[in-house]
């Protein structure tokens, strides 16, 4: 009897971190350690007004060459950290995006002729292209996302040294804004989902028409082609519609908050 354990489906992401991103485990460290430069820098702005402030209250003349040489000190770390994060983090992606295709095109080759036929190659074509891009966006957006968690835990320290009460008041007005927010991450995931399996049909079904247009002139079936060609387009459109609308909500919610 088979191990439940063991038959139990792995997740995608644990799957993608074992086969594609941990044989750069060490650009993935070096780029986290990055984003903890650029948070500790953008957190430190924060402390560095406050002990300005205080300096000038106690009418400290060395303040007048520290406090500039502070700011520009912060501002370098971070515009240093943000580099070298970006560019490791793109290295990672584009490495994992890389080693993807081959894998796929090597499967694709040894795979079962009978199989192939049952797709159209647009369809296979699109995966190398938008799905793979697709899953080097989600990997990317995942480093942005532990940036931001650092840097927000970070500043979130530090300004309770500064004012803790004020502080724990902009932390409850924000934890407002996670039930909109996680809504409209749902709807989005939602709409996402729909949209890229749109466009891989629309490349199937525009790849296959331009292929058959011989055919289609020959049997006068011109004006049937459009409008099947139509009908997907503007339900490609109103997908991204939809989706754009709902990440129009994020920005003004934000706002308001603020």
């Amino acid at each position: 009897m088979p191990d439940p354990v063991r038959a139990r489906p792995q997740s995608p992401w644990w799957r993608l971190w074992r086969d594609w991103l941990r044989p750069q485990w060490r650009l993935l460290a070096f780029s986290l350690a990055m984003t903890w430069v650029v948070a500790l820098a953008s957190a430190g702005y924060s402390k560095l007004i406050q002990l300005v402030m205080t300096a000038f209250q106690a009418q400290s003349p060395s303040v007048l060459w520290w406090g500039p040489l502070g700011v520009i000190g912060l501002s370098c770390a971070n515009a240093a950290g943000q580099y070298l994060k970006e560019v490791t983090g793109y290295q990672v992606t584009n490495r994992m995006e890389t080693e993807l295709r081959k894998t796929m095109f090597a499967r694709l080759v040894g795979t079962d002729l009978a199989r192939l036929q049952t797709e159209a190659p647009a369809g296979l074509a699109a995966r190398f292209s938008s799905d793979i891009g697709m899953v080097g966006s989600a990997v990317r957006s995942m480093l942005g996302g532990v940036t931001g968690i650092l840097t927000l835990v970070v500043t979130i320290a530090v300004m309770l040294t500064i004012d803790w009460p004020l502080t724990l008041g902009i932390c409850f007005v924000f934890a407002l804004a996670l039930v909109p927010v996680n809504r409209i991450g749902r709807r989005l995931r939602r709409l996402a989902k729909s949209t890229q399996a749109e466009v891989a049909s629309m490349t199937s079904e525009v790849t296959e028409g331009l292929s058959g247009i011989r055919m289609a002139r020959t049997y006068r079936l011109e004006e049937p082609l459009s409008a099947n060609a139509d009908s997907l387009f503007e339900r490609l459109f109103g997908l991204r519609h939809r989706q754009y609308r709902w990440q129009a909500r994020v920005a003004p919610l934000m706002e308001v908050l603020v």
